[in-house]
């Protein structure tokens, strides 16, 4: 089984006892394996939230590989430790490592180098980017689903105008004017278009809740 799953690809890790720099192949699009010189593969470590791999093999050095171009990136030692056993984890900058086998272990936390530092700052920056993308596509999505519940409304409020006796004006023909500002469907055409040369404030205001009714706010139907 793969020692992990990186961003939809499988990391495998072998062992080949001679070497001494640990090799990072891209078997396909999503298969690398990893040789290191022992089987204890807690040397390695990686996240989906980071664009490297860390490798150790029991000596002095770090090898930092870039998961996407399996290229060595970086080589780097922790002041202090002669050896690293174990790569606890990577996070905010830094970098947690144990020194030392059995009940002989000392735990190490040290900053990572700069260069691999803001690159990580750059992968962080990419993800929160995403997170705006994504809450950008939702704010549109709901803005269109959003208009569709208002055309439904409309509908509906169409409907049920059709089902009424009479325009609420003349009390006579059937509603075919609707408000966008109130979505209300309550008096006919004649009676909209007679209202501005009576003095009739039904040109300005909806007869059934009062809202201010706009030039544009109206439809035949």
């Amino acid at each position: 089984s793969p020692k992990f799953i990186h961003r939809g690809k499988a990391i495998y890790c072998c062992e080949s006892p001679r070497l001494t720099i640990p090799t990072f192949q891209k078997i396909s699009d999503n298969v690398i394996v990893i040789e290191v010189s022992t089987d204890e593969y807690d040397t390695i470590f990686t996240t989906d939230s980071s664009p490297f791999v860390y490798v150790a093999m029991h000596s002095k050095d770090i090898f930092v590989f870039e998961a996407r171009t399996t290229k060595l990136r970086e080589t780097f030692q922790i002041e202090g430790v002669g050896s690293v056993d174990y790569i606890v984890g990577v996070n905010n900058g830094e970098i947690t490592v144990c020194e030392g086998m059995g009940r002989d272990i000392h735990l190490v936390t040290a900053e990572l180098p700069k260069q691999l530092e803001s690159n990580l700052v750059c992968a962080s920056q990419l993800n929160v980017n995403k997170e705006n993308t994504m809450e950008e596509l939702v704010t549109k999505i709901n803005n269109l689903q959003a208009e569709i519940n208002a055309k439904d409304t409309i509908i509906q409020e169409m409907s049920t105008s059709r089902g009424s006796p009479c325009c609420m004006c003349c009390t006579d023909r059937l509603p075919n004017i609707i408000f966008f500002d109130c979505l209300h469907a309550v008096v006919c055409k004649e009676c909209f278009n007679e209202a501005p040369m009576d003095g009739s404030t039904l040109y300005k205001n909806c007869p059934k809740c009062g809202t201010v009714i706009k030039n544009s706010s109206k439809i035949l139907f």
